[in-house]
């Protein structure tokens, strides 16, 4: 079938009305969009930031919409379901890492604007194991953001088995910092957080915030040394990861789920020397990660500070995410009809 979407046909440039083929498969479902994010990481895609993107490239990896068709042997899904697509859309689901419920390491994966295309657009295709129900009173704009950063955020909190009462910093509250610190306080953690934009204080306090400090005050670093249990990097700006490493306590742990544009480094000694602190990682998460993060999301009213836009704004808001001008999320909502 004929697929109606937007697309950027090389580096840097405008999107653009586009048009591409494809049929569905026996387990994958039709999505007719109705919601869809645009992140800094679409506009690192398009601009071909890290050297592999493909186009003409179709953005946005995070995306709600309505079941409409789907393939022979779809059970739990039906027609009329309204569902979230998130980046990774589809594993082998037989390998080692599949079968232990890690699907987001499968080495046979494929992800949206690396090996398929994103939800700005008519419909989407995707195989029904990565269509996840959306309860009723999540179908909004502002709970889009869960299938992307919202799952990358709760999958690194999960697995970084902290206890209740830790205390937490967020570098960074923009979108994916802004959910990250929600879910930090629902599960009974201090957070404080670490942003350029005091203005976002008032805003961050209602979201569990408990204390503020501001990046372009050296000194307010200085004080908050050995305080933390937990770094989260939620930024793709660089800094002196040194300042960083040294409010943690020992064997406190520096997580990265932003990603930093230059490389990362500072000095060996930091860990070890009266420590034993340890840098970390981690990337998206699995399909149990994100069923719990949706059930998590309900009970606790998890959801972006959201900006709405209609189609024709598309190219605006990816302006506005290069310039850093939108503090924290920008949802497309599918209103006209291309051809």
């Amino acid at each position: 079938m004929k697929i109606h979407a937007w697309a950027a046909k090389g580096p840097k440039q405008q999107l653009l009305p586009y048009t591409y083929e494809k049929e569905i498969g026996e387990n994958d479902v039709l999505v007719q969009v109705k919601y869809c994010s645009l992140l800094k990481a679409d506009t690192f895609f398009i601009d071909n930031l890290w050297g592999d993107s493909k186009y003409p490239l179709i953005p946005s990896s995070e995306i709600f919409g309505v079941v409409i068709q789907k393939g022979i042997h779809v059970a739990d899904i039906q027609i009329g379901d309204y569902v979230g697509v998130g980046y990774q859309v589809y594993s082998c689901l037989k390998c080692d890492y599949c079968l232990q419920g890690k699907e987001q390491f499968c080495t046979k994966q494929r992800l949206i604007e690396v090996h398929e295309n994103g939800g700005l657009a008519e419909h989407i295709i995707v195989d029904a194991n990565f269509a996840y129900k959306i309860p009723v009173k999540m179908q909004k704009p502002e709970f889009v953001s869960l299938m992307g950063y919202g799952l990358t955020a709760y999958s690194a909190i999960k697995h970084s088995n902290l206890i209740q009462g830790m205390n937490v910093g967020v570098i960074g509250v923009g979108n994916l910092g802004h959910l990250a610190v929600q879910i930090l306080s629902k599960l009974g953690m201090k957070v404080t957080a670490f942003s350029h934009s005091p203005a976002k204080v008032d805003q961050l306090k209602k979201l569990g915030v408990s204390s503020f400090v501001n990046l372009s005050d050296s000194k307010q670093l200085e004080t908050n040394e050995k305080k933390y249990d937990f770094l989260l990097v939620t930024t793709y700006h660089s800094y002196d990861w040194s300042q960083f490493i040294k409010l943690l306590k020992p064997e406190g742990e520096f997580h990265f789920i932003g990603l930093p544009n230059d490389n990362i480094s500072f000095p060996a000694v930091l860990l070890a020397d009266y420590a034993r602190r340890k840098v970390t990682g981690s990337y998206i998460g699995s399909r149990q990660d994100m069923e719990e993060l949706l059930d998590f999301a309900k009970d606790n009213d998890i959801k972006s500070i959201t900006q709405v836009y209609s189609t024709e704004d598309s190219n605006k808001v990816i302006g506005l995410l290069r310039e850093n001008k939108i503090p924290f999320n920008a949802v497309i909502e599918q209103s006209v009809v291309l051809k």
